[in-house]
């Protein structure tokens, strides 16, 4: 992909000083700063540009986003259809037509996660739509869609896991800018959190996500980044794994310091599949890590 032109310095996307941007609550712990993604939609040009846009909580609670023509200003906060408590982990996908998706999961217990589609550019939005459709905490969602035009979705879920939480999958269809599930959240892959999904355009998605640890309720985990794979669109997904020496001895989710493997990634680029996230241990260090692995 060609670098885009935009500006050498940062940009105050959401200029708001007075309030917090970009973050949730942990009750107990207080605020979290990873409530924003960005993407770019290469099918919405302006002066051969493409729109380039984020989405992120305000005032911990608010869900917004932001769109630039050209990668130096920005359009201010717009509202989203999203209800104010939809505020946690939001994400922002473009599939190969240029339908742009937010994704978010309620703030309050028991949540389920959502997300809105636009097929005008981001002007407008479909109502959200639930993902989990289930009586658990499920927190976290990503979407992707293939050429056929299936939306799939991951999140993680604690309805077939009380002691931790599983990594849930579903398929969604998109009718007009309105996202259709067809039914609830399934597990596909036990003890783990805060996935991420991508795809090779075709019938292979990939999973990553943050490996629940041992000392935190009965996760089988190595504290480490977990991993499975379909090359049938979603119908069958390989036995989860563990990514080689992506644990660091620690538990994943601390209750007191927060998380230790976070924001993880996936691109897909042929047979190629490279995951990469923030690895973090209190007083020591932060990393930022890389894995590649060859298919499913």
């Amino acid at each position: 992909m060609p670098v885009l032109p935009i500006t050498p310095d940062p940009v105050n996307v959401s200029n708001s000083p007075d309030i917090p941007s970009g973050q949730h609550d942990f009750p107990g712990i207080g605020e979290y700063d990873s409530s924003w993604d960005l993407a770019v939609n290469s099918k919405c040009l302006t002066n051969g540009f493409p729109l380039v846009w984020a989405v992120w909580s305000e005032d911990l609670t608010k869900l917004v986003y932001a769109l630039s023509t050209d990668g130096k200003t920005w359009s201010p906060a717009n509202p989203t259809p999203f209800p104010d408590e939809h505020t946690r982990f939001p994400s922002a996908y473009v599939d190969a037509n240029g339908v742009m998706y937010i994704s978010a999961a309620q703030a309050f217990r028991p949540p389920d996660v959502f997300t809105s589609a636009s097929t005008d550019c981001g002007q407008t939005w479909g109502a959200p739509t639930n993902l989990s459709q289930n009586s658990g905490f499920s927190d976290a969602p990503h979407v992707v869609v293939t050429a056929n035009g299936t939306i799939h979705t991951v999140n993680d879920d604690d309805t077939t896991n009380s002691a931790w939480a599983d990594i849930h999958y579903n398929q969604c269809t998109l009718q007009g800018n309105q996202v259709t599930c067809a039914r609830g959240s399934q597990p596909i892959a036990t003890d783990g959190g805060f996935p991420h999904i991508a795809t090779d355009g075709q019938n292979a998605l990939y999973v990553a996500f943050s490996s629940a640890p041992p000392g935190e309720g009965k996760g089988t985990g190595s504290n480490g980044i977990g991993f499975t794979c379909s090359t049938d669109g979603g119908t069958t997904w390989t036995p989860r794994e563990e990514l080689p020496n992506s644990a660091v001895g620690r538990p994943t989710l601390r209750t007191d310091a927060g998380i230790h493997h976070m924001q993880v990634k996936l691109a897909v680029a042929g047979q190629n599949v490279y995951v990469a996230w923030i690895q973090f241990q209190r007083g020591q260090f932060t990393k930022l890590q890389l894995s590649k692995r060859t298919g499913c």
